[in-house]
């Protein structure tokens, strides 16, 4: 009681309550100050289970991902998402804040906001090869990590893949279908057909392989038959033919000579005046330009 009315003297009764509002917001959650919530949602896109909402608050946007209708098992898809990426901490995979049940929109995932583009966009732009090799490097890492902590992502797509306007950087995001190697729920696949693996569609012995198999899809897109004997071995209709980790792939396709132009068909550009550079995994070697 004593303390208490020493305080009062030396700090007045504003300054008490200014310090007890500032206690109280270090316990709230990120980008969240003390009597707001999320403002001005808007839908920018619906899929065959949830929904993506911009969302602002504290002066920043913010995605929330609710499920599509009032259907527990699009709930606990959602839930289930959010407690196998909350984990997650790689700067080319999309940052979880937490999860929100009393959202405008509904209980979901308060994601970060990314001012982006899909790979599909980004190949329009008819981008460099360095600029390629880049991005193709960003998402063999962001994979190789997930694989490393037993997470298989089993949707790997280019509208799976955001790339940054700022700085053309790579976010992987929707880990609404990943499973890890002690978790499989029985669900109604979402994944796109052209990128999924055999054994996915079958639902049967899913490992590390079936993303290895989409990453062939995708590095066939990003560099048209300039990779094609890897790309080709990673889309190999059996698992067991495949490269066996993220850093084999990457590692044969540091290895070969690339002499022979780029023909992407998101572009139909055939490029004959870019330099060639064995594209390699963050981490393993720094990427050097011949």
């Amino acid at each position: 009681y004593l303390r208490a009315q020493r305080r009062l003297a030396e700090t007045g009764p504003q300054d008490i309550k200014r310090q007890e509002m500032q206690s109280e917001s270090e316990f709230l959650p990120i980008g969240k100050q003390a009597g707001e919530t999320y403002y001005d949602p808007i839908l920018i896109k619906e899929g065959k289970v949830n929904r993506l909402y911009r969302v602002s608050r504290a002066g920043k946007y913010f995605i929330v991902k609710t499920a599509k209708d009032d259907n527990e098992r699009f709930k606990a898809l959602i839930k289930r998402e959010y407690e196998l990426s909350i984990g997650l901490s790689h700067p080319n995979i999309i940052n979880i804040f937490t999860f929100e049940e009393c959202s405008p929109i509904g209980p979901g995932i308060v994601m970060e906001y990314v001012d982006g583009r899909t790979l599909t966009e980004f190949l329009a732009e008819n981008p460099s090869y360095e600029l390629r090799k880049r991005v193709f490097c960003q998402i063999l890492g962001a994979v190789a990590y997930i694989h490393r902590i037993g997470i298989i992502h089993n949707d790997l797509k280019p509208a799976n893949i955001l790339i940054t306007r700022i700085d053309n950087s790579v976010k992987i995001i929707d880990f609404g279908l990943s499973d890890d190697d002690a978790h499989y729920l029985a669900k109604t696949l979402g994944c796109t057909t052209e990128y999924a693996s055999p054994e996915l569609l079958k639902q049967d012995n899913i490992d590390c392989r079936s993303d290895i198999y989409s990453l062939g899809k995708i590095m066939k897109d990003i560099f048209g038959r300039r990779l094609g004997r890897i790309s080709s071995k990673a889309c190999r209709t059996e698992a067991s033919g495949r490269h066996d980790n993220v850093e084999a792939e990457g590692n044969k396709a540091q290895a070969l000579p690339y002499h022979y132009p780029i023909h992407s068909r998101h572009t139909g550009h055939l490029d004959r005046n870019r330099s060639v550079i064995q594209p390699k995994i963050p981490g393993i070697e720094r990427i050097q330009g011949q």
